[in-house]
């Protein structure tokens, strides 16, 4: 973009009017601007970076207020019907040893079946 390109005069042909930038440079200090409640372009600047600023802060805030809270009931629920390490280390120790009572008593029984066999000779001869 070049400068010839900038409509800076009120009336074009016109060298060296520059009426139309003297007012773009004044609406940053016009405390009469209707569009913007007698605010300066400036202060609307300030106002909408402000209000960016505690929208967004808001926003941070809510989402980790929601965050909390749905740690806070993921918790709970496991709390609740979670399993129990203490519990499952238990029945595995209960199953373990029922196991290994188990085991015995056909080990036991084998020994007898094999005393029985071997003391008892040969039948039916």
């Amino acid at each position: 973009m070049t400068a010839a390109k900038i409509a800076a005069a009120s009336t074009s042909g016109v060298p060296g009017d520059n009426t139309n930038a003297l007012r773009i440079a004044d609406l940053v200090y016009d405390n009469t601007l209707a569009p913007l409640g007698g605010a300066t372009i400036n202060d609307s600047y300030s106002s909408l970076v402000t209000k960016i600023g505690s929208d967004s802060a808001a926003a941070t805030r809510d989402s980790s207020n929601a965050t909390a809270l749905v740690d806070s009931l993921t918790n709970r629920r496991d709390s609740i019907s979670g399993v129990s390490m203490d519990e499952e280390m238990t029945n595995l120790i209960k199953y373990q040893q029922s196991y290994q009572a188990a085991a015995r008593a056909l080990t036991t029984m084998d020994d007898v079946l094999e005393l029985l066999i071997t003391r008892t000779g040969r039948a039916g001869l």
